[in-house]
């Protein structure tokens, strides 16, 4: 988890890890140069599970990514943002999906998306979940839900992070590695995703990268599709200049949140935001970032209903417990506490 001036979030996303039904995990907190007071934050927590990593300068993401993978110890690897939310399963579910499918080399999970109060404003609208689905159009990119991965360790290290690829490091490694990897995007809505507004010139910023890539990767497979997706990507960006000079900047971006979220799914992120709270550390009456999921989950239902089930109960335990995939359906329930591939030193790890 690597962090860049991130306090006001920081405690409820590191909470939400502390709060997994898997607990054989190491979290990694990366400070990437801040600012402010997020390391003291993770020092205050006092989790013998949590390393805490400071940077004096501001790297990057990328270059903060594989300085984790580095110092990674576990088998298993899993990304998360320092403003974001695991629910409860999401280790236990994408680290069972490794194991019992042994081909496969990094599994992602659904999102809700949330804003900055942690308040459920839509659904992510991707393409795809298996491999062939996920990586069909490269030149559009691979939208693959980079915060929620969980992969293995072996993999992340044969194909690490170009740390030029600025905001745009996830596509550019799937997009340099998906001939000889394996990926699957599960159904189920394991994380909440917090989303903000978005310019054009960060945009650009991403496209850009974006098409350099694709022109590297075009000239090493003499694939005409990846230079189209190059001359694409600048168009795009383009066009975001012009919606912005013409006010219609959140119209272009709004294909990311326009699903309503199923009256299930805002069940479960107000279960996982339930549970998350016994394992954040008292804080004083500093409450930002912080969304109440009761008066949300009233909020929801009266606008449906027909919403089915209690507050809170959609992320309680594998057994008997209702996973909640980005429709809203439900799907069976899995073992607790798998067996993982043990780490250097032996012990089964998850991240």
């Amino acid at each position: 988890m690597p962090f860049y001036n991130a306090e006001v979030f920081l405690a409820e996303a590191v909470a939400s890890i502390r709060s997994q039904t898997w607990e054989e995990w190491e979290l990694l907190a990366i400070d990437d140069g801040s600012a402010d007071e997020g390391a003291k934050v993770i020092r205050g927590i006092g989790d013998p599970r949590i390393r805490l990593i400071r940077g004096t300068a501001n790297r990057g993401l990328p270059a903060r990514l594989n300085q984790g993978i580095d110092l990674a110890a576990g088998s298993l690897i899993a990304r998360m943002d320092a403003d974001d939310v695991a629910f409860p399963e999401r280790l236990e579910q994408q680290a069972s999906i490794l194991l019992r499918q042994p081909l496969l080399d990094v599994v992602a999970t659904n999102m809700v998306l949330i804003n900055a109060d942690g308040r459920p404003v839509g659904m992510e609208s991707w393409r795809g979940a298996d491999h062939h689905e996920v990586v069909a159009r490269p030149g559009g990119g691979f939208h693959f839900n980079h915060a929620t991965w969980l992969g293995r360790a072996g993999w992340f290290r044969r194909h690490r992070y170009r740390e030029d690829a600025v905001r745009t490091e996830d596509d550019d490694l799937m997009l340099r590695s998906f001939r000889t990897s394996r990926f699957y995007r599960m159904p189920e809505v394991l994380y909440a995703y917090r989303v903000g507004p978005v310019s054009a010139a960060a945009s650009w910023q991403a496209r850009r990268h974006y098409a350099r890539a694709l022109l590297r990767e075009g000239r090493v497979h003499r694939d005409g599709a990846l230079f189209a997706g190059a001359v694409s990507q600048v168009f795009k960006g383009g066009t975001e200049f012009l919606a912005e000079r013409l006010g219609l900047m959140d119209r272009i971006s709004r294909h990311r949140n326009d699903q309503r979220v199923p009256a299930p799914v805002a069940e479960s992120h107000a279960g996982a935001l339930d549970r998350i709270q016994a394992y954040r550390v008292p804080d004083g009456d500093d409450t930002r970032g912080v969304y109440h999921p009761v008066s949300s989950l009233e909020t929801t239902r009266s606008s449906d209903s027909t919403a089915p089930g209690r507050p809170g109960q959609g992320s309680r335990g594998p057994r008997g417990s209702r996973h909640v995939g980005r429709d809203g359906n439900e799907t069976p329930g899995i073992r607790r506490n798998p067996v993982l591939p043990p780490d250097r030193s032996g012990r089964p790890r998850t991240a």
